[in-house]
């Protein structure tokens, strides 16, 4: 049952009034104090009480919360929400209680291997050349960019191409990513299934690079308990461009007003926070500008923890306000680490204000 495994992280913030409630981004972007930390936890406490029903309004609360881990670093007890949340959603979908629009991302999986659609044949035609079915290095493009995005992957072979990476191949499916989707919604049973295939067609590769930080996060933390061995090294893309870049000659660029934001699965989730940062200096030739709210308190873009499916106008606001706070710095455009960020922050600029992603920024600079 959750509530036992999680006791102490829902009794401490069913009776905490603490500051977390003002960082987090869904409480932020919806001012209801149900979904709040606080809010969130209470509502736990009741179901393990049994005062309210595990029905789907309780599941869609906890939905509400994109698992950016912010409320951790204003906690004073050290409590880490997201992981009892995202438990929650899971003892959910083993009940058989699921929302319509998680049931949507799942129903996607099931028959496309990603959770927007038929994404396959539009991705084999933009990158067909550099899909190899066994390779030593392979480039795992975000799902967000193949959907939503797909000139991203341009910007991929174009890079690769610059910086003479001839053995990389770009990951040839059929599942798109890593099922991070599947965890964070709950559909254990489903993301063992989905991990397991995925490391299959890994097989034999030395090394995986994850555009999206949320993939290499998933394989890194989650896939050995799913029984998903990967023998290959786990690399974001910010830590593999870094290492290629250290050995070539990066061509003088003019310096722009380039203000970089912290994806939370990056930073928060990985601890990569330095590499993106010299990137961008090794690049345009000066440091990157920096949000308000940046580093280990970096504030969340709205997509992660399935927000931007599951909530999505809400997703919206969270995105808009990390746009309201980039421009207090002017700056000339937005690099993040992520594409599935880059996506939402784009969503929330339409055309007031460039937004890229590393890899399609490396590829208009070079």
């Amino acid at each position: 049952m959750i509530a036992e495994s999680y006791r102490r992280e829902i009794q401490y913030c069913t009776f905490c009034p603490k500051m977390c409630r003002f960082v987090c981004p869904t409480a932020i972007a919806e001012a209801r104090e149900t979904v709040t930390p606080t809010g969130k936890q209470t509502l736990l406490y009741l179901v393990q009480q049994e005062a309210v029903p595990l029905d789907t309004e309780a599941v869609q609360t906890f939905q509400q919360c994109t698992g950016c881990g912010l409320c951790t670093e204003y906690c004073d007890h050290d409590i880490d929400v997201y992981p009892v949340m995202r438990e929650a959603r899971a003892e959910g979908a083993r009940r058989g209680v699921v929302t319509p629009e998680a049931r949507n991302v799942l129903d996607n999986y099931l028959q496309y291997g990603n959770p927007y659609g038929n994404l396959t044949p539009a991705y084999l035609n933009r990158v067909g050349a550099r899909i190899l079915r066994q390779a030593q290095v392979f480039y795992v493009p975000d799902v967000s960019a193949i959907a939503r995005r797909p000139e991203a992957l341009d910007a991929v072979l174009l890079v690769l191409e610059k910086l003479h990476q001839e053995n990389v191949a770009l990951w040839p499916g059929p599942m798109l990513g890593s099922g991070y989707l599947l965890h964070t919604l709950g559909f254990d049973d489903e993301f063992r299934a989905h991990a397991k295939a995925f490391a299959d067609v890994a097989r034999g590769a030395r090394t995986l690079v994850f555009a999206s930080p949320h993939d290499a996060e998933t394989v890194r933390k989650h896939y050995p308990a799913a029984g998903a061995q990967l023998e290959a090294e786990v690399l974001t893309e910010a830590e593999w461009l870094l290492r290629i870049l250290a050995h070539q000659d990066v061509p003088g660029q003019s310096a722009r007003r380039v203000l970089y934001h912290d994806p939370c699965s990056l930073g928060r989730g990985l601890g990569v926070y330095d590499a993106p940062r010299r990137i961008i200096e090794a690049v345009n030739g000066s440091p990157a500008l920096e949000f308000s709210w940046s580093g280990a308190e970096s504030k969340c873009c709205g997509w992660g923890g399935g927000y931007a499916f599951t909530v999505p106008e809400s997703a919206k606001i969270v995105a808009r306000n990390r746009i309201d706070e980039a421009v207090e710095q002017t700056p000339d455009e937005i690099v993040t680490g992520s594409t599935s960020c880059a996506v939402q922050l784009l969503s929330a600029a339409g055309h007031s204000m460039p937004v890229f992603d590393l890899m399609t920024w490396l590829a208009v600079r070079l």
